[in-house]
């Protein structure tokens, strides 16, 4: 046993100030105890024991160095989903939900048949299809070795049997008119972008982030080989940056896609945009 210090909850969380960081301290303090949020405030006079307070000053310090509260505690929340996560991988944003959910609007439940999400990551997109639409399959295809181990061990955490991951770039190796619906939040920055959280460049990886062509390089491979791969009434539904959704909108018309339309995530912003390949 350690013997205790002079190191309040009340004490350490006043230490933090009022900025993000005490927020995230108040997580990262709540995790090394081993206790809610509630139960942290509910007892601020509980003194911390040397081990723990050090292991919470390290986290503490390496959050506010920028790197991300998902990589810390190893995990993020998804559709209801807790995700492992870890450097190698992008971390999953709620904006990404308007993807699942726009998916689910146009693929009835009782349709079974191939779904692909290229690029996925931590398989975020991809299990939560998988977890609300059981007769479909999905394929989640990933270039990137580490992501694709993160993928796998949350497959093998949600133990969902109606998903499959491959490791390859694109969708070469997808038959022809093979998939009911393919989806994907491809990497679409542009190198230089201003608005880009530094902490995001520094410690997310930049395979994930960054694209040619004004960010829309592969968007547009996506939208050509997406007329390949779908069935006849199959849906294309990309993410992308909230500048873009005119552009994209224009790629997915000009390649003859119907009923295309560009949908706004909850600031308002254009996120997604979508198309239905024709017969």
């Amino acid at each position: 046993m350690t013997d205790p210090v002079a190191d309040s909850v009340a004490g350490l969380l006043q230490s933090l100030g009022e900025n993000r960081l005490a927020w995230d301290g108040d997580r990262l303090l709540a995790r090394v105890l081993d206790c809610t949020l509630a139960q942290l405030r509910a007892f601020p006079e509980r003194v911390v024991d040397t081990e723990r307070l050090s292991q919470w000053r390290a986290l503490v310090d390496r959050r506010a160095a920028g790197e991300p509260y998902a990589y810390l505690v190893g995990e993020q929340e998804f559709w209801s989903l807790t995700l492992a996560v870890g450097p190698g991988v992008l971390i999953p944003r709620g904006d990404s939900e308007l993807l699942v959910e726009a998916a689910l609007a146009r693929i009835d439940s009782r349709v079974s048949g191939w779904v692909a999400d290229v690029g996925t990551g931590s398989a975020n997109l991809a299990l939560a299809l998988a977890s609300e639409r059981p007769r479909l399959t999905l394929l989640g295809i990933e270039a990137s070795a580490p992501a694709l181990a993160w993928a796998k061990l949350n497959c093998r955490r949600h133990r969902l049997k109606n998903i499959c991951l491959i490791r390859a770039r694109g969708l070469a190796t997808i038959p022809e008119r093979s998939l009911q619906a393919l989806i994907s939040n491809p990497p679409y920055i542009v190198e230089g972008d201003p608005d880009l959280d530094p902490a995001t460049l520094r410690f997310e990886p930049s395979s994930a982030l960054f694209a040619a062509e004004s960010g829309l390089s592969l968007l547009r491979e996506l939208a050509i080989e997406g007329l390949r791969v779908l069935k006849p009434g199959g849906w294309l539904l990309l993410e992308h940056g909230w500048t873009q959704g005119a552009a994209v909108l224009e790629l997915l018309r000009s390649h003859g896609y119907g009923e295309c339309r560009t949908l706004l995530d909850l600031a308002s912003r254009p996120r997604v945009t979508l198309g239905q390949r024709q017969s």
